[in-house]
C-alpha cells in the first residue's frame, strides 16, 4: 500500500517510462533509475524493498512496511514526538502516584487513619504492584530515552533540510574530502 497508516504515500515517482524521453532534446542532465526505468527528480532514491523510486526518501520503515518520504515524513516525525511524550507521561504518572507518598496527599490533605491503614496493608502485600510499577518505569523510560534520541536526530535533519540518506552521503563525502585535504 502507498500509505498504510495515514493514507498518505511516501511520494513515489509517477512518471512515464524513460523511453519517452530518449530524444536528442533531453540531454545527460536527466537522471534515470535503472531498476524502475523512470526519470529520477533530484533527491529521489530507489527503495529495493518497495521496488519504486521515492521523492526525498528518508528510509524504509519496517514497522509500517512503507517508505518514509516527501509526503509522509511529517507523520513519521509526529509519531516519534507522540511516542516519546506518551512514554515520558507513563513514567511521570507512575512515579507521581507511588504508594509510599500516600500518607499525606500531594495537595496537603491528610488521609484518615482507616485510609492510611489500607495504604500500609497495600504496601506490605503489594510487591506485585511494585514490580509492575518498576517495569512500567523501566520500560517507559528506556523507550522514551531511545526514541527521544531518534527524535533529536530527526529534529536535526529537519533543521538542516536533509534526509537520513543525504546525511550519510554528505558524511561520507566530507570524510573523503578531508582525506584529500579539501574542506567540505
Amino acid at each position: 500500500g502507498d500509505g498504510s497508516m495515514t493514507g498518505v504515500g511516501p511520494g513515489a515517482v509517477q512518471q512515464p517510462s524513460l523511453a519517452r524521453y530518449n530524444t536528442p532534446w533531453h540531454g545527460p542532465e536527466l537522471r534515470s533509475c535503472p531498476k524502475c526505468e523512470t526519470i529520477k527528480p533530484p533527491r529521489t532514491h530507489h527503495c529495493s524493498i518497495c521496488n519504486r523510486c521515492v521523492l526525498a526518501m528518508d528510509h524504509h520503515c519496517p514497522w509500517v512496511n512503507n517508505c518514509v518520504g516527501f509526503y509522509n515524513y511529517r507523520y513519521f516525525y509526529l509519531f516519534l514526538l507522540y511516542l516519546t511524550s506518551a512514554c515520558a507521561y507513563v513514567v511521570v504518572v507512575t512515579l507521581y502516584f507511588h504508594p509510599v507518598l500516600t500518607e499525606v496527599g500531594f495537595d496537603g490533605y491528610v488521609y484518615s487513619e482507616e485510609t492510611r491503614q489500607y495504604f500500609r496493608q497495600q504496601l506490605k502485600a503489594g510487591y506485585r504492584s511494585s514490580r509492575l510499577r518498576l517495569m512500567s518505569v523501566l520500560l517507559g523510560g528506556t523507550v522514551s530515552l531511545s526514541v527521544s534520541v531518534l527524535l533529536g536526530f530527526h529534529t536535526y535533519l529537519v533543521i538542516t533540510g536533509q534526509t537520513t540518506i543525504e546525511f550519510y552521503m554528505n558524511k561520507a563525502m566530507g570524510a573523503g574530502h578531508k582525506l584529500d585535504g579539501r574542506v567540505f
